[in-house]
């Protein structure tokens, strides 16, 4: 499959760095498109794709292009998917699909007129733990389904040390504090507390 890129951002890169890999499969990056020329040329350079435009219309318009990944914000999805499968691309879209049940209703019809695949890019269906889940669903096994509770997120870029930090803090101020405060009340010199937390980790296998 050809593919090309529609927009620029964080979570395009990863989707071309997947690309990249799948070359034995047939998978290809032929063209990018960004509202910033400078942009997809920069994109392009970083991974090989000879095309790269300044709009989104012109990518979509690329005739060797056959499908593409659509990255934009989410409130774009709609009308870049639909840019996309007007000009008789498949199209792969960065979830969520849409802001509105009617938005996605309207690009599925669009899709099955023009005979073009049209998925949302939400992986985590393809695992087979989902697949597991469908089939204990339709069994009966747990009753009927009235309400599903769900979270979904990650930890921001940079983030995770800001958390490994706060929580090394909360240790420090919750056990570690604690610990000296109940060692001094028992009259334990500071060699004796150290010598009390090595045969502790040793214990524990550290």
């Amino acid at each position: 499959m050809k593919w090309g890129i529609l927009a620029t951002g964080t979570i395009a890169k990863k989707f071309a760095s997947t690309v990249e890999q799948m070359g034995a499969e047939g998978e290809q990056l032929v063209a990018v498109g960004s509202r910033h020329l400078e942009s997809a040329q920069a994109f392009a350079q970083q991974y090989g794709i000879p095309r790269c435009y300044d709009s989104y219309e012109a990518l979509a318009a690329d005739p060797e292009v056959e499908a593409i990944y659509v990255a934009t914000p989410n409130t774009l999805h709609y009308e870049n998917c639909k840019l996309c499968l007007e000009q008789g691309k498949h199209v792969l879209c960065e979830k969520p699909f849409t802001i509105s049940p009617e938005q996605a209703q309207e690009l599925y019809r669009l899709a099955e007129e023009k005979h073009l695949f049209l998925m949302e890019a939400f992986w985590i269906w393809l695992l087979p733990l989902y697949d597991r889940l469908r089939q204990i669903l339709t069994a009966g096994t747990i009753g009927e389904l009235k309400q599903i509770t769900c979270q979904y997120g990650f930890v921001a870029s940079g983030a995770r040390e800001k958390l490994r930090q706060s929580r090394r803090e909360r240790f420090y101020q919750d056990y570690v504090q604690r610990m000296v405060r109940e060692a001094r009340n028992l009259g334990l010199t500071d060699q004796e507390l150290l010598e009390l937390l090595e045969r502790g980790m040793k214990e524990d296998g550290h």
